[in-house]
C-alpha cells in the first residue's frame, strides 16, 4: 500500500492507546484532517469518535456543517463512521485551518488503520481532476464503524503565511466543482 510522506507538516508523535495487543507492523498508514479546535477533544478521547458518539463531556458528537450526515449526502449513506484517508492532499481539505497571527494553522492526525476493516470510497468533495496523483479519486476515503481499527500515532501541524494558504487555495479552487 503507497505510503504518502505529510510534506510540510510536522510531526508530534503520540503514544499509542489500543486495548489491543496486536503488533501494528501490518497496518496502513492514513490521516484525518480536523479543525484545531478539536485536537484536544480528540487527545483527550484517544481515539476518532463517530458521530452518534457521546464523548467525555457527556455531550453527543455530531457531524460537521457541510460534510456527509443525515440531512446532507447521498440517500442511505452510512455517515456513523470514521473517515480517513491515505492522502494527506485529501485530508487537508478537512483540516480547516485557524488564523494565528499571520498565519494559517491547519492540524491532522496520522494515524494506523487494521487490514480489513475498512472500505475505500471515492472522494466526496466534488473534485473533477486528480487531488493526489498518488491516489486515485475512487480510494480516497477510507470509512470504518469498529473504533478500535484506527490507531492515533502522530498529530500532524501546518502553518503557512496567508500567501503561501491562499495559493493552495486557488489550486484547490481548480479540481473543485462545488
Amino acid at each position: 500500500m503507497t505510503y504518502a510522506i505529510p510534506v510540510g507538516w510536522c510531526r508530534f508523535g503520540l503514544k499509542l492507546y489500543t486495548p489491543l495487543e496486536d503488533s501494528f507492523e501490518c497496518y496502513y498508514r492514513a490521516y484525518h484532517g480536523t479543525q484545531p479546535n478539536r485536537v484536544g477533544d480528540v487527545l483527550r478521547t484517544g481515539q476518532l469518535c463517530m458521530p452518534g458518539d457521546v464523548l467525555y463531556t457527556g455531550k453527543e458528537l455530531k457531524e460537521l456543517f457541510g460534510h456527509y450526515g443525515e440531512n446532507y449526502g447521498p440517500k442511505g449513506f452510512d455517515y456513523k463512521r470514521v473517515f480517513v484517508s491515505p492522502s494527506i492532499v485529501y485530508s487537508g481539505y478537512y483540516a480547516s485551518p485557524h488564523n494565528w497571527k499571520h498565519y494559517k494553522v491547519q492540524t491532522s492526525f496520522q494515524v494506523l488503520v487494521k487490514p480489513d476493516t475498512f472500505q475505500k470510497m471515492p472522494e466526496t468533495i466534488g473534485a473533477t481532476a486528480a487531488i493526489d496523483k498518488l491516489f486515485s479519486n475512487n480510494e480516497l476515503e477510507w470509512a470504518t464503524n469498529i473504533h478500535h481499527a484506527v490507531v492515533l500515532y502522530g498529530l500532524l501541524i501546518k502553518i503557512s503565511t496567508h500567501g503561501t494558504y491562499q495559493k493552495e487555495i486557488d489550486q484547490r479552487k481548480k479540481i473543485l466543482t462545488r
